[in-house]
C-alpha cells in the first residue's frame, strides 16, 4: 500500500530540516510520486505538481541546478522514456525512448551528460543532455541495475 504524498512529503521535510539540508539559500527540493514531478517549497512547506502524467511511473529523477535542467524517468508500459524540461516544469521533452526500465538517473553538468541504469537491458548508459551521443558505458555482468551517482569534478 502507498503512502500519501503528502506523508512522504512532510517526513521527508522533517529529515531534511533536522539535518540541516534544506538550510542552505536557494536549496530545492523534487520529488516523484509516481504519476507527478514535484517541487517542495521550503518556505511555505507545500509541493507543486510540475509535470502529471496519468497511469505513469515516474521513478528516476535528476537536475542541473546551474542550468535549470530537470530530468526524469518513467517506466510504465504507456511513457516509458526519459523526459526532460525546464526546472520550472515548462518545454517538456522525451530525450531518449528505446529503455525498458530506468530506474536511475544522474547527472553531469560540467560536460553536460545523463546517466542512467535500465534494469531492463541490464545497461548503465549515458548520452548528451539532447539525447544525441548515446552509448553503453557497462552491457554485461550487471544484475538489475538501480540507482547511480555521478561525480562529475572528480570522476
Amino acid at each position: 500500500m502507498e503512502r500519501p504524498v503528502s506523508v512522504v512529503l512532510f517526513s521527508l521535510w522533517i529529515v531534511l530540516c533536522l539535518s540541516g539540508l534544506l538550510e542552505a539559500e536557494g536549496s530545492e527540493l523534487f520529488v516523484s510520486n509516481g504519476t507527478d514531478v514535484l517541487k517542495f517549497d521550503r518556505e511555505t512547506k507545500t509541493y507543486q505538481s510540475l509535470y502529471h502524467q496519468h497511469g505513469g511511473r515516474i521513478v528516476g529523477l535528476a537536475a542541473d541546478i546551474d542550468d535549470g535542467i530537470l530530468f526524469w524517468s518513467d517506466v510504465s508500459q504507456q511513457y516509458r522514456a526519459i523526459y526532460k524540461s525546464w526546472i520550472d516544469g515548462s518545454s517538456i521533452q522525451i530525450i531518449i525512448t528505446d529503455v525498458l526500465e530506468c530506474n536511475g538517473l544522474s547527472v553531469d553538468w560540467i560536460s553536460n551528460h545523463i546517466y542512467w541504469t535500465d534494469a531492463g537491458r541490464l545497461t548503465v548508459e549515458v548520452a548528451n543532455y539532447d539525447g544525441s551521443g548515446r552509448r553503453i558505458l557497462i552491457g554485461y555482468g550487471l544484475q538489475i541495475p538501480r540507482g547511480i551517482i555521478v561525480d562529475p569534478v572528480y570522476a
